[in-house]
């Protein structure tokens, strides 16, 4: 037996067990569930700063934003780590 039939069969043989993780899984999935709800961006989904802006950027990374400017500020002043989704120092 191929593993889909045999999930298949484990699946029908309790319906309301299926059921009842559907309904928890939506429950959790659906809800906007605060700093990391469908409002945010995936900061590895977004492109380059030049591409996208940096308002883009500072919304993915939501509150901890400026302590992350903080942390470049004193671990790379200079801006070497500047690819990706860059975070600029204020320094």
């Amino acid at each position: 037996m191929s593993q889909t039939r045999r999930l298949a069969a484990i699946l029908t043989a309790d319906v309301a067990g299926y059921s009842r993780l559907i309904g928890r899984t939506r429950a959790i999935s659906y809800k906007p569930s605060g700093r990391y709800g469908p409002s945010r961006d995936y900061v590895n989904q977004i492109g380059l700063e030049s591409d996208e802006g940096s308002e883009r950027i500072k919304a993915a990374y939501g509150v901890i934003y400026e302590r992350l400017v903080a942390l470049k500020n004193k671990y790379d002043p200079t801006n070497l780590f500047r690819h990706n989704q860059n975070i600029k120092p204020t320094v």
